[in-house]
């Protein structure tokens, strides 16, 4: 079976990387600092959302303001983000188990690629982040590659929110939603996610159940 999974509140809590991210931008521009709270609720649908939402910048400079994120991001990996309690566990024992473990996030390319690097080297087939030409989650694109890679052999997606859940419906693969990452509970039942679970545990259970 091949499992995709979403990286940031699903593999890894790394709000604190990009909360500090965030403020090295906010603080360049004497705008008050943000909590990891409230940087979370912007955090899935991508960097540029996530700046939108949280800089009080003019739109001409957007890009000079993506870079400036990128650098800033590049500076911090890792500082604080660490894999979930039992992920790496798991993730070994899917790959003994024979199964094709592969990422994918609307986290940019070259930072998604550190921060998997960083944090779960060695366990990943594919890693994919938001690459330029390619569009972002919930858009199905990046998923249907990911499964087409291997062959379009059963499959399943992992996530955290509810770009997650309508990426995997856009894409018509099975998604398992997970409750310990950046939205709540109430927030994946609204999103009408077929499967939720609430510990690693589960998590392997479930996907034990589709294989």
């Amino acid at each position: 079976m091949t499992i995709v999974f979403d990286l940031d509140g699903t593999l890894i809590d790394s709000i604190g990387d990009i909360t500090a991210a965030v403020n090295t931008l906010r603080s360049a521009r004497k705008q008050p600092l943000l909590s990891e709270t409230a940087c979370a609720e912007f955090v899935g649908w991508g960097a540029k959302y996530l700046l939108q939402h949280t800089i009080d910048f003019d739109p001409e400079h957007g890009k000079e303001v993506y870079r400036e994120f990128i650098s800033a991001y590049s500076d911090v990996i890792g500082q604080f983000a660490h894999p979930y309690q039992g992920i790496p566990e798991l993730l070994s024992a899917l790959h003994t188990d024979g199964h094709t473990l592969a990422v994918l996030s609307n986290k940019p390319h070259e930072l998604t690629v550190r921060c998997v690097q960083e944090a779960l080297p060695n366990v990943f087939t594919s890693v994919l982040g938001k690459r330029d030409g390619i569009p972002a989650k919930p858009d199905p694109y990046g998923l249907s590659e990911s499964v087409a890679l291997f062959g379009n052999q059963q499959s399943v997606f992992v996530g955290d929110s509810e770009v997650d859940v309508q990426t995997a419906r856009h894409a018509g693969v099975d998604c398992i939603a997970v409750s310990w990452g950046l939205r709540s509970k109430a927030q994946l039942e609204e999103a009408k996610a077929a499967v939720i679970v609430d510990s690693v545990a589960q998590l392997q259970s479930a996907l034990n159940k589709g294989n």
